[in-house]
């Protein structure tokens, strides 16, 4: 008869092991329907992300912020140049990346259309997740440059003239 014998493997902490966690976002309306969306919104504005100027934490989530050249204000009066968060981001401390489903991040050189609540104590723009950031194509953005109103601007332009207040 074989000895029995028994080895131990010593397992790295879970904080050494990369993983990704997934967010579902939940709002208080229905932010699909553009009108509610604006209602929701404290600033809705059209701008192109010119740095991601870092991840904080907030609630135990990745938050990534951005600095934003605004193009153009709908509702509110945000500075020409802006800091926008948007959650989802990489915790290097927990090592773990926060994704927010069905959202996508955002890119440096990418024009948005925003909508978002603001954090005036850290003057932060929070974009509304999911339908907050309303990517623009380069045909749209160079319109918008020329001072011309882009088919997405103006549907929210409109909401915002008809928001519903949440």
């Amino acid at each position: 008869m074989e000895p029995i014998t028994t080895s131990s493997v010593a397992s790295a902490p879970a904080a050494d092991f990369p993983s990704i966690r997934e967010v579902v976002p939940h709002y208080a309306t229905d932010v699909r329907d553009l009108r509610r969306l604006a209602g929701l919104a404290e600033a809705v504005f059209a701008g192109t992300v010119s740095e991601q100027s870092g991840v904080i934490i907030r609630y135990g989530q990745a938050n990534t912020q951005f600095k934003v050249n605004v193009l153009q204000a709908l509702k509110g009066t945000p500075a020409n140049t802006v800091t926008v968060e948007q959650e989802g981001g990489r915790d290097e401390k927990k090592n773990t990346t926060y994704i927010i489903k069905d959202d996508t991040p955002l890119k440096v050189g990418g024009t948005y259309l925003f909508a978002a609540t603001y954090r005036e104590n850290e003057r932060v723009y929070s974009i509304i997740p999911v339908y907050g950031n309303t990517p623009l194509t380069d045909e749209q953005t160079s319109e918008l440059q020329a001072g011309k109103t882009p088919q997405p601007v103006t549907e929210m332009r409109g909401a915002v003239a008809h928001q519903i207040p949440s």
